[in-house]
């Protein structure tokens, strides 16, 4: 499986266009309206479900249960937890990205021990906040550790490991000049930072993942965005994420 230091000039920057039609694509599915919900109305309980049910990690945040083990219909005192940690964490957002992977570390582990989740859920913490503070952040998951080249260890520590050497790169630099474009092409409600996260993702996994994004470029919605995903891959594919010396 190769890696982002791996990929020809070529090879990056076909998976950037094809990140960025993915982005649009998954933002208007599901990631629009829920970034909306909670810029408008905080993070809550049930948005922490419906985020989490999304992107596949809600099975570990666990339910409030009876003394005889079953559900109590209405109670849901793990995510309740949740919204209030990622909530308090991103009103209070660091500035470096290391710091900001720290606070979400604290956060994984203490649901952990505190018995709201099954093991530490890093990656979840890292997806969930992004919707509370989308600037400057992107999501950690397997995929793109993998694209990242990041060692595979234990989550939490993995976490941690794939922020800092994302703060080695210039992926704030990357994401803000995909910002500037999508804005000049009156595509301002996407992020940079997300178009990244897909990149890495589609550079990480184990099969061809832009089917999906080839499919939506057909569409009346995904024809929209094919020029601006041209532009950003031929004026940021070459450096996208390049080691800072």
């Amino acid at each position: 499986m190769p890696v982002l230091d791996d990929l020809e000039e070529a090879q990056r920057c076909e998976l950037l266009k094809w990140a960025v039609v993915e982005h649009h694509r998954t933002w208007s599915l599901f990631d629009g309206d829920a970034r909306r919900v909670v810029e408008h109305d905080g993070l809550d309980p049930l948005a922490v479900r419906k985020i989490a049910r999304e992107y596949g990690v809600n099975r570990g945040i666990l339910k409030t249960k009876d003394e005889n083990g079953k559900p109590i219909a209405g109670k849901d005192n793990s995510a309740k937890w949740l919204a209030e940690k990622i909530s308090h964490a991103a009103g209070n957002w660091p500035e470096s990205l290391q710091e900001r992977a720290e606070a979400c570390a604290e956060i994984a582990r203490n649901a952990s021990r505190e018995g709201y989740t099954r093991g530490e859920l890093a990656s979840a913490t890292t997806k969930i906040i992004w919707f509370c503070r989308p600037d400057g952040w992107t999501l950690f998951d397997r995929l793109a550790a993998n694209g990242l080249g990041v060692p595979t260890r234990q989550s939490t520590k993995r976490m941690l490991r794939f922020y800092t050497e994302l703060s080695t790169r210039n992926f704030l630099i990357s994401a803000n000049c995909i910002n500037e474009i999508l804005n000049d092409a009156d595509f301002g409600e996407l992020y940079g930072e997300r178009v990244i996260d897909k990149f890495l993702m589609l550079v990480g996994a184990d099969n061809d993942w832009t089917v999906q994004a080839k499919d939506y470029a057909r569409t009346p919605d995904g024809k929209t965005i094919i020029k601006t995903a041209n532009t950003i891959s031929q004026t940021v594919g070459r450096n996208l994420l390049e080691r800072q010396p």
